[in-house]
């Protein structure tokens, strides 16, 4: 498992750091291409620190971005963490 994490950049928005993400792996050439390509299950995974309030949170990706993602062979997963301090399973 090869992991890489791309931290603060100028990109505030997740749409926004996916296209980053393309961008690096289009310009990747020799044994690094190579190695992205026959990666077993290359994910651009959007991670999110949700606080209990508001009670509902949004996360937008353009057509274009899902495009890029799945033009790299790249899926897209969303990983929420409970807002801190929280119990699982117990509400807030």
């Amino acid at each position: 498992m090869a992991n890489m994490e791309l931290v603060n950049l100028r990109p505030s928005t997740p749409d926004a750091i996916i296209r980053e993400f393309c961008s690096f792996i289009n310009a990747l050439s020799g044994n690094v291409q190579r190695a992205w390509e026959t990666a077993s299950s290359p994910i651009f995974d959007i991670s999110v620190q949700v606080e209990a309030k508001p009670p509902a949170h949004q996360l937008k990706l353009s057509a274009k971005t899902v495009a890029l993602a799945a033009g790299v062979g790249a899926g897209i997963t969303v990983t929420t963490y409970s807002p801190r301090g929280g119990k699982s399973g117990t509400p807030n």
